[in-house]
């Protein structure tokens, strides 16, 4: 019976990086003209991002601030102008209105 425990929890561990991960994928859809994208918060934005695209949720940074992901470049972008969608959008980097 020990032996049966104790593969069946190996095959937990293995099996839970993937699963947490794959649980946690978010994205949010830029809500209208003029986001900026910022590389750093404490800077001026690098770029407008364009209407109705998505970025990959990282993390909260702070009360404004999400960290993001927006075509393998990390930055930063205000809460305010996202919105929040679970799971992964077709095509993140097209007009989507």
């Amino acid at each position: 019976m020990k032996k049966i425990t104790l593969i069946f929890l190996f095959i937990l561990l293995l099996n839970f990086p993937q699963t947490a991960k794959a649980e946690s994928l978010y994205y949010g859809k830029i809500k209208s003209e003029g986001v900026l994208f910022y590389r750093n918060i404490e800077e001026d934005g690098a770029f407008e991002l364009p209407y109705s695209y998505f970025v990959e949720v990282l993390d909260v940074e702070n009360d404004e601030f999400y960290k993001v992901i927006y075509k393998d470049i990390e930055g930063y972008v205000k809460k305010e102008e996202v919105s929040l969608m679970s799971g992964q959008p077709n095509t993140p980097y097209f007009n989507q209105t």
